[in-house]
């Protein structure tokens, strides 16, 4: 068996993660180098991490629509949604990426109604979830400045222009459509649109293993660009993801770090460089250098801690199938002193990094900092044990939270108030590592469930908790009653992967409030 048929194996029948590598193109084209990566990395782990990245870009734009949106554009865009959900799927479940497109389009439709009918109306519908489907990468994912006013003309000038491969692939299923333009548009971080490239589309965009396009990178200053991808057919035009590539001040130096959670984000910038490969997941470039640079306390800095140790052992997570991806726990770094450290446990299919990241996670920053509270992200799936979420837990405490100030979120000894939280299947997952455990490394803990109120009464008996799901009150109601009970149930809405946005501005205020003596 060929290494790439082992390869394929390993992957199961997730078609959607069996891209193939860049090949090296023809003399005159931009070539990357994968196999300096390939060697260095374990390409499907890169590859996976990837997609994982992309399905995510995808939510964050939902949710920020979604938040935008009025009362009808939201009822026709949760219909979408309902009708797309795959059966069994929970209320807290992201969609996928077909759900995602079809709610997207109903905000759109719901926002500037359209006078396109009939067949002319579904043909836009189809082309635009086509061009949602694929997605871009750009290698290298960052370019340096250039100022042609400042250079001579001609060919010394086009030389410094660099040069960009774009692989388009679907990793969405669809049939290719027929007779249909590509355009790579460049959008300037003031809006501006510029046309990079124009082809006719082969049936190959459409396919996992998608094709190659070349551009050169826009003259600018340092700043955050974005690629585009719009699909034209018979006069109709319908635009894919943004992806962002940004203009960096300076070419960045890629040594070698002993420092394990240097060396992983290190291993993420080459991964861009080369395969144009965008993780970790949500994290811009300039973000991912800055994480890399020594800690300044004035620059708040969300970043990598050290691996789980639920991970130490290369095992496939559920959902991923793939040993060897690398699981880390994460920390929001602002240099601080703290009173509270609250740990986000994140199941396996939501990613660990994106709690601080994208549209949601950065309302989880705003609301925390400034209030003296940690914050750290860790990994939780069927092979964690109640030993090692704990470790992980003392940890991201020691390295965030090692001190106290006096306050209303630090515990009563003086010592950093401890809080849980998770959210959908990572609840059920942190219930079912410490089940039978008399003793919990946490004082507190916050929960968006699945379950209606009534149905898990019981669940952390004992622990204070602030739990969303349904059958609760109004978040006023809720906290206005002091001392605080032991569960304050607060009413989750449909749909819950989205509106369980609100839970980070709702911990911060439940945390503050002041707490009834402890039950001995």
């Amino acid at each position: 068996m060929t290494p790439r048929a082992r390869l394929a194996r390993a992957l199961g029948v997730c078609a959607l993660l069996a891209w193939p590598w860049p090949v090296p193109a023809q003399e005159s084209a931009p070539q990357s180098d994968p196999e300096s990566a390939s060697s260095r990395y374990d390409q499907a782990s890169l590859l996976q991490a990837h997609v994982r990245c992309a399905v995510f870009e995808r939510q964050s734009e939902l949710t920020r629509r979604w938040s935008e949106a009025d009362a009808d554009a939201r009822a026709a865009a949760l219909a979408a949604l309902q009708a797309a959900r795959p059966p069994g799927a929970g209320r807290m479940t992201a969609p996928t990426l077909e759900a995602m497109s079809r709610a997207l389009l109903a905000l759109e439709i719901a926002k500037s109604p359209r006078s396109a009918e009939g067949q002319a109306l579904e043909t836009l519908r189809a082309l635009e979830r086509q061009a949602r489907g694929v997605d871009l990468r750009v290698a290298p994912a960052f370019f340096l400045p250039h100022d042609p006013s400042a250079s001579a003309a001609g060919a010394g000038q086009a030389a410094r222009i660099q040069p960009m491969t774009v692989r388009l692939a679907s990793i969405a299923s669809s049939d290719p459509p027929r007779s249909v333009q590509a355009h790579l548009f460049w959008i300037s971080p003031t809006g501006e649109r510029t046309r990079a490239r124009s082809e006719a589309a082969p049936a190959e965009l459409f396919t996992p293993e998608g094709f190659d396009m070349y551009v050169h990178a826009p003259a600018s200053a340092p700043g955050r660009w974005q690629l585009v991808l719009e699909l034209e057919k018979a006069g109709q035009v319908a635009s894919g993801w943004r992806v962002e590539v940004e203009c960096i001040a300076a070419q960045p130096a890629l040594l070698e770090s002993e420092d394990p959670a240097r060396a992983y984000l290190l291993r993420c910038l080459e991964a861009r460089r080369t395969l144009g490969l965008r993780q970790p997941i949500g994290m811009s470039t300039s973000e991912l250098l800055a994480a890399l640079e020594p800690q300044d306390p004035a620059k708040p800095c969300w970043r990598p801690l050290f691996p789980s140790a639920s991970h130490v052992h290369p095992a496939p997570r559920v959902g991923l199938g793939i040993p060897g991806l690398e699981a880390w726990v994460w920390g929001w770094i602002h240099g601080q002193q703290h009173e509270c450290l609250v740990a986000s446990f994140s199941g396996p299919s939501d990613p660990t990094e994106t709690l601080l990241l994208g549209s949601a996670g950065f309302a989880f920053a705003n609301a925390q900092h400034g209030n003296g509270i940690a914050l750290a992200a860790i990994p939780i799936g069927p092979e964690s044990t109640a030993e090692n979420l704990e470790h992980d837990f003392a940890r991201a405490l020691e390295l965030l939270a090692p001190g106290a100030r006096a306050g209303a979120s630090a515990n009563p000894d003086g010592k950093p108030r401890r809080v849980a939280m998770a959210r959908g299947g990572a609840v059920g997952w942190l219930a079912s590592a410490f089940y039978g455990h008399t003793t919990l490394p946490f004082d507190a803990g916050a929960f968006a469930m699945e379950w209606d109120k009534p149905t898990r009464p019981n669940l952390f008996a004992g622990l204070e908790r602030l739990v969303l799901a349904r059958g609760g009150l109004a978040s006023e109601t809720a906290l206005a009653s002091l001392p605080l009970p032991e569960c304050t149930w607060i009413d989750l809405a449909e749909p819950a992967f989205l509106e369980d946005r609100h839970l980070p501005e709702l911990l911060a205020r439940w945390i503050r409030l002041p707490r009834a003596p402890r039950r001995q």
